[in-house]
């Protein structure tokens, strides 16, 4: 009897041995492989040179799964379509917001303006900051203009983010008009991102000193 329980005992402890316990599974998101994350770069350059798009891929260690190469074509394809939807100036509808004419007068100028991007699958909604400073006394002049920030307050999904990227520049149109100029860089996820230029127009009224910023285009 004492033979049999310690047999019994033994094939026991060997089973436990065997068992692999539920928290050891690898629930975490499969590791992106070297040779992948090459064949992704190569993907994402053949795409960009294709659409003329400047595509840059995420670090090896950001990326949110491990894709295929036909899915990662895909995904960058399709984030193609949504840059060259946010470059197009014909698509965008902009219409005031906040201080937007400016009030009367000389000093420095803030104005917002909403700027909607619509797509297939949603829209994008920024909402852009602009600075313009006025001098003189009637006649106003227009000095210099700027973007100050640009905040996207809806993106088609919660994959996308955008952050503003370099220094405001900007141009002058007439003695009354200026525009302002500042790139914008769109990620999905962490695994692609590009650039787009917003544009910001700022109008003077000579006899007043208000400022109107009436629209914005994408380049």
């Amino acid at each position: 009897m004492k033979k049999y329980m310690m047999s019994l005992a033994l094939v026991l402890a060997l089973s436990l041995s065997f068992a692999i316990p539920a928290y050891a599974v690898d629930t975490e998101t499969p590791e992106v492989s070297e040779e992948q994350y090459q064949s992704y770069l190569e993907i994402a350059n053949q795409v960009s040179e294709e659409r003329g798009i400047e595509i840059t891929v995420g670090d090896r260690a950001d990326m949110s799964k491990s894709y295929t190469d036909e899915e990662f074509e895909k995904e960058v394809e399709e984030f193609c379509d949504v840059i060259d939807a946010l470059k197009d100036s014909s698509a965008i509808t902009p219409y005031g917001y906040g201080s937007n004419p400016s009030e009367g007068g000389y000093g420095t100028k803030y104005l917002t303006v909403n700027t909607s991007k619509n797509l297939d699958n949603g829209y994008f909604l920024f909402t852009i900051t602009g600075k313009a400073n006025v001098t003189g006394t009637k006649p106003y002049y227009l000095g210099a203009v700027s973007i100050e920030n640009i905040v996207a307050v809806r993106t088609p999904s919660s994959r996308y983010a955008c952050t503003l990227s370099g220094s405001s520049t900007s141009a002058t149109v007439s003695s009354t008009v200026k525009t302002a100029q500042r790139d914008m860089k769109i990620y999905k996820d962490n695994e692609l991102m590009a650039t787009v230029k917003v544009q910001a127009r700022f109008s003077l009224n000579q006899s007043t000193g208000v400022v109107t910023m009436t629209g914005s285009s994408w380049t």
